[in-house]
């Protein structure tokens, strides 16, 4: 199966300490297609973390986000993941993969589940 990976990022909730709630966001281009789409997963986790945001957002976008088929950007979808050390990693029930730096989040690593919908737009 084909992969393709294009750079988002994760932006933090502002005014918070710590969250539940974060929006992964970014722009892919679907080589079937040939039409470059912004999706967002706006995503609920099952702790609260300090927040975070992806190195450099939202200025820069260093997120990377690997998938195999444009359906996985529609509709609910769960996820694992882990964070701390700087780093996160996340994975979809529809296959996603987002991993990449962060600034802020718990110095300990920790891990994680919740769910959330994919908008693309």
């Amino acid at each position: 199966m084909q992969t393709y990976t294009f750079q988002g990022m994760i932006k933090r909730p502002p005014g918070l300490s710590v969250a539940s709630k974060y929006t992964v966001e970014g722009s892919w281009y679907n080589p079937n297609s040939g039409i470059t789409t912004r999706s967002t997963f706006n995503i609920n986790s099952d702790v609260t973390i300090p927040v975070f945001n992806t190195r450099g957002a939202p200025k820069e976008k260093t997120l990377d986000i690997t998938w195999s088929d444009a359906m996985q950007f529609v509709g609910y979808d769960t996820f694992t993941g882990s964070i701390g050390d700087g780093r996160i990693y996340i994975v979809t029930g529809k296959g996603i993969v987002c991993k990449g730096q962060i600034e802020g989040g718990p110095e300990d690593g920790a891990t994680f589940v919740g769910a959330g919908t994919w908008l693309s737009s």
